[in-house]
């Protein structure tokens, strides 16, 4: 893959999955600027999503659509609509735009047509990770800009970074096991560069230690900062775990898994 189509890929991750996350928190309690701050950011890549392939056909045109409307609505504080069109922009980003953009970036090249909803999955649990971990950052952040927002949503955004970390993991697990069962010659083929210190194995292990390994540790950490109402320590360990994920994704996406 291009340099380019892979920082695409990992931007429409990120779009997707910040959608996903930011969709299900309270806008009872959380300022109507941290949906529209993130809203926008979806917006912006979901545009860049658009121009890079065939404007015409382009599936993220639906996305960019959706997350136009949920940003019109936030601003006029319709909040319920806002947060159903967010999520209807990431469901449909995840469902369709993760398969057309993995076809035309060049992601599923060389991979046999019956296990590449496997990759594709792969794109979809990077999504939701990405996203989770974005969204609990800038989340983090807006306590710094409401002083009495009650602890509670911090805590939650952690106990979700942590559960992503790990579904993330297992399904890297899962993946490596389907393919053996599913196609041994493609597993051999795909697998062995992974393991193989004269190809792939260094940068496999980046993506094992910067995509799941420190991610994991860090949303412990997360975690006990945001039960003790270290509202600023969780916020830094959360700008490193997400430049961790970012790392871990790129060479994810690079690796193909």
């Amino acid at each position: 893959m291009k340099l380019l189509a892979i920082c695409l890929t990992v931007l429409a991750e990120l779009a997707m999955g910040s959608a996903m996350f930011v969709a299900w928190q309270d806008t009872r309690k959380i300022r109507k600027s941290f949906f529209e701050f993130n809203a926008a950011i979806c917006v912006l890549i979901f545009l860049a999503l658009s121009l890079w392939q065939a404007p015409l056909f382009s599936p993220f045109l639906i996305s960019l659509f959706l997350a136009c409307a949920s940003l019109w609505h936030f601003r006029r504080e319709h909040f319920f609509r806002g947060r159903m069109l967010l999520k209807g922009a990431g469901l449909w980003g995840i469902t369709f735009g993760l398969s057309a953009l993995a076809s035309s970036s060049g992601f599923l090249k060389n991979i046999p047509p019956d296990v590449a909803w496997l990759f594709v999955v792969q794109l979809a649990g990077g999504s939701l990770l990405l996203g989770g971990v974005n969204g609990a950052m800038i989340l983090g952040h807006w306590y710094l800009l409401m002083r009495n927002l009650d602890f509670i949503h911090l805590r939650r955004a952690s106990i979700v970074v942590a559960a992503l970390v790990a579904g993330r993991a297992l399904l890297l697990a899962a993946t490596l096991i389907l393919l053996n069962r599913l196609d041994p010659l493609f597993a051999h083929s795909f697998i062995s560069p992974l393991l193989d210190p004269n190809q792939n194995l260094f940068f496999f292990s980046m993506r094992i230690f910067w995509g799941l390994l420190l991610p994991g540790g860090l949303a412990w950490m997360i975690w006990r900062c945001a039960r003790s109402g270290s509202n600023q320590s969780a916020t830094g360990l959360l700008y490193l775990a997400e430049v961790s994920v970012l790392i871990g994704e790129t060479m994810a996406v690079y690796l193909k898994i």
